[in-house]
């Protein structure tokens, strides 16, 4: 979900005229799907102190450092320190972050929290003192008109008055 989420951004900021590139790990899927839809990559290698310092160095040349995993948000805001630009972070999970030193840390170099459900929220802020936002995921029109809307009805009148859970 977050990985494409990311793409859907990625791709509407490009649509917008703002530039902006994607950094993960090499030989991921992630980084095919960027190649193909001719979004400039930074791979990592997985090592999240080699990926920090790689991180430091490329984000020097780009306005904000947003990252979208928690291991992300490691890098992103660890290597602020260094490349002093402002770090946001989306969260799509609603169970709360570790108590410990290393996620407070973390926290309080990240600029903003943006969390992509109403639930999500909550689950933070007891335990992060950053600026945290709600702003719903996108879908793009593309996928909106990729559903079979009668079918989905259909499958929803079956099913009136139970419980359903999607992935």
């Amino acid at each position: 979900g977050g990985e494409i989420q990311l793409l859907f951004l990625v791709e509407g900021l490009k649509k917008r005229g703002v530039y902006s590139a994607v950094a993960c790990r090499r030989g991921s899927d992630l980084e095919r799907v960027c190649n193909e839809k001719k979004i400039d990559v930074y791979p990592l290698i997985g090592n999240q102190i080699v990926d920090a310092v790689f991180l430091v160095k490329v984000a020097k040349n780009f306005d904000i450092v947003h990252a979208h995993t928690a291991k992300a948000l490691n890098i992103c805001a660890f290597s602020k320190v260094f490349h002093r630009k402002p770090v946001v972070f989306t969260r799509g999970c609603d169970f709360p972050p570790r108590k410990n030193f290393f996620t407070k840390k973390k926290y309080e170099l990240t600029d903003a929290v943006v969390v992509v459900a109403k639930k999500i929220k909550p689950s933070l802020e007891k335990y992060v003192s950053s600026n945290i936002k709600l702003i719903y995921p996108c879908i793009p029109d593309e996928v909106q008109n990729f559903v079979d809307w009668k079918k989905a009805e259909t499958f929803r009148n079956k099913f009136k008055n139970k419980k359903i859970i999607g992935t």
